[in-house]
């Protein structure tokens, strides 16, 4: 329902007030997003248990060649499909009425929660001959959400080993310097075009070549990763140039944000290198 009213100040000028009732369509987009989160996490619980009696099939040493690898695809979906399922979680989480993501800091060794997601990551690795370089791995302790962050780190090194070449190289590095943790995750891959740089961040994003290849995604892993960045008051950027790969660097401050809202950039997406520049190579991530 809309009002409409005419107001004249002492000097004869005037202005319309227009106002609406969105109750309505608030009430309908709660209801969206409770039937999102209702089913993501009913799909959650199945899929869990699914993926730990695969696991326990394989490990049978009676199982023949032909039917590892059968389980291995099944495993290898379902993995593929939690993932999807925590992408929509923690997208409506960030998104639901504005409210903002919850981040619960703790004194963390940031080279500890990098050198566990490469580890986590590495069968993804083996399956592409990629290697993954952890020398530019330093000691850095920041207060941060532990969760939260090797959840960031996850989603880069898992889209630069899936984006990258096949065969290829991948670097990740931390260390602390100027006040700042920084976090940098590089591909040898093809890179993010130009025209798709901007937008890498936005939600369900997926460039034309990704979209017309074989491999998926939900377009989520980078807009959450910059919602879980900007909820510690920090930044992440991306950099690229076609055939060189592609690099994408976190900066996290220190120490936990004291007061106010989080940080938030209008533009996180440059080709150009931010203030911190890495000793190693620098380009990656979530390539559309």
């Amino acid at each position: 329902m809309s009002t409409a009213r005419s107001e004249v100040g002492a000097t004869g000028e005037g202005r319309i007030v227009v106002t609406r009732d969105v109750t309505d369509e608030m009430l309908a987009l709660r209801s969206r997003a409770d039937l999102v989160d209702s089913v993501s996490h009913e799909l959650r619980t199945p899929l869990t248990s699914i993926l730990g009696y695969l696991d326990l099939a394989s490990g049978d040493p009676a199982l023949s060649d032909s039917t590892r690898r059968s389980l291995g695809v099944a495993e290898r979906n379902a993995e593929r499909l939690l993932a999807l399922v925590t992408d929509v979680l923690s997208e409506s989480a960030t998104s639901r009425m504005g409210l903002d993501l919850r981040i619960r800091p703790e004194s963390t060794d940031l080279a500890q929660v990098v050198r566990a997601a490469v580890e986590s990551a590495q069968p993804r690795a083996a399956a592409r001959e990629v290697s993954v370089d952890t020398s530019g791995v330093d000691p850095t302790t920041a207060v941060v959400d532990s969760h939260r962050i090797r959840q960031v780190v996850d989603n880069l090194l898992g889209n630069a080993i899936k984006y990258g070449r096949e065969g290829g190289h991948v670097e990740v590095g931390c260390t602390a310097e100027g006040g700042h943790a920084w976090v940098v995750v590089r591909d040898d891959g093809p890179g993010i075009a130009d025209v798709d740089l901007p937008r890498v961040f936005d939600r369900f994003f997926r460039s034309d070549g990704v979209r017309m290849s074989s491999t998926t995604g939900s377009g989520l892993g980078l807009a959450i990763s910059r919602d879980i960045v900007r909820a510690h008051g920090g930044e992440i950027t991306a950099s690229s140039s076609p055939g060189t790969g592609a690099t994408f660097v976190v900066r996290l401050p220190l120490r936990a944000p004291t007061e106010g809202p989080a940080e938030t950039q209008t533009d996180t997406q440059t080709k150009n290198q931010p203030e911190y520049q890495p000793a190693y190579p620098t380009e990656d991530g979530e390539q559309p």
